[in-house]
């Protein structure tokens, strides 16, 4: 194990409080829908942001849930924990996909569009490890990224920075492009290893040209791995990118759901 300094809230480090509290946090159903729609929050979990694209799609006739998976980390210098976190959430999601049953559209924005894109792409790839997840049919990701040590590498974000300087110094890594190699050797669960250029129709963006906390390169490299689907550029930043596309692009959303 490695060594837990302090905690914090990270991105891309989510831990689960306990694998078996699968559950939507919040819920709007519609009987008459055939699909659902599952949001999944950023670090810290469900927000003003989440809730009002959540209250949105409901008015427009959805049906949908907020998964507000449970939250803990820390600063470590075990490079294996992403794996065993991202398989964590990925559970989270399989378990709720199997009580619900339904054609899904998932959507995650930042670190909630990380695990967005790779709960899709896993289900494109095996199904043995997570049998639910082929219920997803389709995805929106806004400001989410790939690959995972790119981002670990070089983004700004203070929690991100204070992981990678810990890291560097407890490890004696000689530099930012060592440190992605040995995050590169160290993380299979990746949104850009499993994209699938052919079910870019399946897939809608939104992307930052302005962004250090998910890099926009690494948006850009994972909208190209999934072969150039729909995709909306924006000029602000990470924050601001999120909160301008769930308070005010929802009916580009429910447009792209309603046109599957």
């Amino acid at each position: 194990m490695g060594k837990l300094i302090s905690v914090v809230s990270l991105f891309g480090f989510s831990m689960m409080a306990a694998a078996s509290a699968a559950k939507a946090s919040e819920v709007c159903l519609n009987t008459r829908a055939t699909h659902q729609i599952i949001i999944l929050p950023p670090t810290g979990g469900a927000n003003s942001a989440d809730r009002s694209l959540f209250k949105a799609l409901c008015r427009r006739g959805h049906e949908v849930r907020i998964l507000d998976y449970s939250q803990k980390s820390g600063l470590t210098t075990d490079l294996s924990i992403h794996d065993r976190f991202s398989r964590e959430v990925l559970t989270e999601i399989d378990r709720l996909l199997g009580r619900t049953e339904k054609s899904t559209v998932l959507i995650g924005a930042s670190l909630g569009g990380l695990y967005t894109s790779m709960a899709f792409g896993y289900s494109l790839e095996n199904q043995a490890e997570f049998p639910n997840l082929p219920w997803i049919k389709a995805i929106v990701l806004t400001v989410a990224g790939g690959q995972l040590s790119e981002i670990l590498a070089n983004s700004e974000l203070k929690a991100v920075k204070e992981q990678r300087e810990l890291r560097l110094r407890e490890l004696s890594i000689s530099g930012i492009q060592d440190y992605q190699l040995q995050l590169e050797k160290a993380i299979s669960y990746d949104p850009l290893k499993w994209a699938r250029p052919d079910k870019k129709n399946k897939v809608l963006m939104f992307n930052s040209n302005n962004d250090s906390v998910v890099p926009t390169s690494t948006q850009e490299k994972l909208w190209k791995a999934w072969g150039e689907p729909q995709v909306v550029r924006l000029s602000t930043n990470h924050q601001f990118s999120i909160g301008r596309v769930y308070f005010f692009m929802e009916d580009r959303i429910d447009s792209f759901v309603k046109g599957l």
